[in-house]
């Protein structure tokens, strides 16, 4: 049972989600239109829970996702930041680290596809013992989202 919050926030972070999972879950997901933000973070997703993530990010109105603490290699990062640079990915959040198998040479090239892409750096540190990057990235929404109509 999926509990989808008023806000469209959906926590599956530490349900030690196994990657052959992710198939049927983000396919399931990309029919839940309420669904904004997503944590899955702190399970045990690799690069072929990436590959069916970038699937479902491709068809999804997600706003926000965490998918730090994962098992996820410089293969899974390039391919993320592949799926987050097209146009019709409407994610302006993400926060990414301690992607245990992941150098701080994938995590350069994901920086460098997303600035590109549009995405602003809030944070960034270097983490972990082996010097790994984490990242907290948003994409600036456009001007008309940011309006609220007043009335004076």
């Amino acid at each position: 049972m999926l509990d989808i919050t008023e806000n469209g926030y959906l926590d599956l972070n530490m349900l030690d989600i196994s990657p052959v999972d992710c198939k049927g879950l983000f396919d399931f997901l990309v029919h839940v239109r309420e669904l904004k933000k997503l944590d899955i973070s702190q399970n045990h997703l690799t690069d072929q829970a990436v590959l069916e993530l970038c699937k479902f990010l491709r068809n999804s109105i997600l706003g926000k996702l965490d998918i730090s603490h994962n098992y996820i290699t410089d293969k899974g990062l390039e391919m993320l930041g592949d799926a987050l640079s097209e146009e019709t990915c409407g994610l302006h959040y993400l926060e990414i680290g301690w992607c245990y198998k992941a150098t701080s040479n994938g995590y350069n090239k994901l920086y460098d596809t997303l600035r590109k892409a549009g995405f602003d750096i809030t944070t960034m540190a270097l983490t972990g013992s082996n010097n790994i990057v984490q990242y907290t990235m948003q994409k600036p929404l456009p001007y008309a989202d940011n309006c609220y109509n007043t009335k004076f």
